[in-house]
């Protein structure tokens, strides 16, 4: 890879977190961290179709990491569920907030609402196509 436009450059990359559950409730935090690295990227640049690389990233931003971090609660005997997803993408400025809520009155039965806001820094972010979207979702599901 290197300066041939057309291969993806070798990359590292890894994944780290821990998931606990805290003494309040029946509260579970879960954090990630996710990263990769783009190897040979100094010679992305020198490349004559440098624009058209499969790799090439406007402001030098090869590595790219995210923290995912995911709160959980269930109450009435695990009838009510409420989690929220907080992924913040560090060097891009990217994050995404995904709260939800489900309500199973029967173990058959579920009902759920949730939402999704994206935000980001700049166009050359890894989100800018969805820049400050949102959605609701209503889901129903019944399992017989």
């Amino acid at each position: 890879a290197g300066n041939d436009p057309w291969v993806h450059n070798n990359s590292i990359a890894w994944l780290a977190g821990f998931d606990i559950d805290l003494p309040i409730n029946n509260i579970n935090l879960n954090v990630q961290e996710t990263g990769t690295y783009i190897l040979n990227h100094d010679q992305i640049e020198k490349g004559k179709y440098h624009e058209y690389d499969v790799d090439y990233v406007p402001e030098d931003r090869y590595l790219n990491d995210k923290v995912v971090i995911n709160i959980s609660d269930s109450w009435f005997n695990d009838k009510l569920k409420p989690e929220v997803t907080f992924l913040w993408g560090i060097e891009r400025g990217d994050w995404v907030l995904q709260p939800k809520v489900t309500y199973s009155p029967t173990p058959e039965l579920s009902l759920s609402l949730s939402g999704m806001y994206i935000t980001c820094r700049d166009e050359y972010s890894e989100f800018y196509e969805w820049k400050n979207n949102k959605f609701i979702n209503i889901g129903i599901r019944y399992q017989f």
